[in-house]
């Protein structure tokens, strides 16, 4: 009889977008099967170290409606698990739910036609498994993300804090070990320098909720970088680099075994395509944009800039770019270098120059978010010419940044 093993995964986020590369583009398509070939690897490693159960802590898809092929794809995964004796247990992130009561989500459809030994958890619940290799009882708690605009914040912590204790004390057959799988920004949690993907309000929940002595793990997702907030509190992180703030980050899983009547944890590395900003300390730059301001070709400073360079193969590169209102960058002739390097994917980020006038402070901004924020707060307020109440310009940000977070969520058909 071999020892419990448990693969802990989260934050697949299949289908997320890229940034100047179009809905259906051939780029994005092989963005795709980036991620695509993480689920393989995945398996594969969940197989090869002879787990008895799979655990992914929310946000399999980037919408809660992804197209038939990634569906399709997930499905194939499952099945590569499941038909190796293998249970799969996945709980709603953030990305999963519907944000009406009418809408449902596709991964729900999974757990609807009873696939074997695959589990669905939109809400929170429990399920005491046997494992097939180790004939180890595992209850696994299960608390999928919960919006916190429907509480305040206590209220909000409050909430978890009781469904956990409930889920953990309720009567149930015996068990050797307890696992929780739960998608929450958990404090003491380090994010990466572009958190666009956490949704505006999310509350920070202590750690002491999942510090508990009749727990042994704790199975987080929705922070996308690999810590251990404590021995058995972990996040794997995401399985991909997701943005320009991971582009430094390592990806991969956790394989989680029984040591010593312990469930210790290890990070298992899934290899990633590179993602790189320049300019960038590591190719020999000590600023953070290239200032082309008083260029008078900045196309052609830029190529030249660009040209000694030795970029990774394949990789998706983004050009920090400082300019005027009115000068731009000729796409045309930098493909042309692009191609040379085998980059597969380029765009620039462009950090305009503004009138004295109207604002007083240049900055690249992280996000479209960020530079709604910082337009309402330092342009459009200033052009108004009068004082308008704080409550009142809170009011118009927040509502604002949460119709672009709706938009961010969409998903173009």
């Amino acid at each position: 009889m071999s020892k419990l093993r448990i693969l802990h995964t989260a934050d697949f986020h299949l289908g997320v977008g890229l940034k100047g590369a179009e809905t259906n583009s051939i780029v994005i398509q092989r963005r795709h099967l980036d991620f695509i070939t993480q689920l393989k690897r995945i398996s594969s490693i969940a197989i090869e170290n002879e787990c008895d159960f799979v655990v992914i802590s929310g946000d399999v898809f980037h919408s809660f409606r992804p197209s038939g092929f990634l569906l399709n794809e997930f499905s194939r995964f499952v099945a590569s698990l499941t038909e190796n004796n293998i249970y799969v247990i996945v709980i709603a992130g953030n990305h999963d739910q519907p944000r009406t009561s009418r809408t449902e989500a596709y991964l729900k459809a999974l757990h609807e036609v009873r696939a074997p030994r695959f589990y669905y958890f939109k809400t929170p619940g429990s399920i005491t498994l046997n494992g097939f290799r180790s004939n180890r009882k595992v209850k696994f708690v299960c608390l999928p993300y919960l919006p916190p605009s429907v509480l305040d914040s206590s209220k909000y912590i409050n909430l978890i804090d009781e469904t956990l204790s409930e889920l953990v004390e309720e009567k149930s057959e015996e068990y050797d070990y307890l696992v929780v799988l739960a998608h929450f920004y958990v404090e003491g949690a380090k994010i990466g320098s572009l958190p666009s993907y956490l949704p505006i309000y999310d509350v920070r929940v202590p750690k002491s909720i999942f510090k508990r002595d009749d727990v042994n793990y704790v199975a987080l997702g929705h922070i996308h970088l690999f810590q251990e907030l404590s021995p058995s509190i972990v996040y794997p992180g995401s399985i991909e680099r997701m943005n320009f703030g991971e582009e430094d980050e390592d990806k991969g899983v956790v394989l989680v075994e029984e040591i010593n009547g312990d469930l210790k944890p290890s990070f298992k590395k899934l290899p990633c395509r590179p993602l790189i900003t320049l300019p960038k300390s590591k190719f020999g730059f000590t600023e953070k944009v290239f200032d082309l301001t008083g260029v008078l070709n900045p196309t052609r400073k830029l190529i030249e800039v660009l040209s000694p360079l030795n970029l990774p193969k394949e990789a998706i590169v983004r050009l920090m770019v400082k300019l005027p209102y009115g000068k731009g960058i000729a796409k045309e002739e930098l493909t042309k270098l692009m191609k040379e390097k085998k980059v597969m994917h380029w765009f620039v980020e462009l950090v305009r120059v503004r009138d004295e006038d109207v604002i007083s402070h240049v900055r690249p901004f992280r996000d479209v978010k960020d530079a709604f924020k910082d337009y309402i707060e330092h342009v459009f307020i200033k052009r108004q010419g009068k004082a308008f109440p704080k409550d009142l310009v809170d009011l118009i940000v927040t509502e604002g940044l949460k119709i672009i977070e709706e938009i961010e969520r969409e998903e173009v058909p």
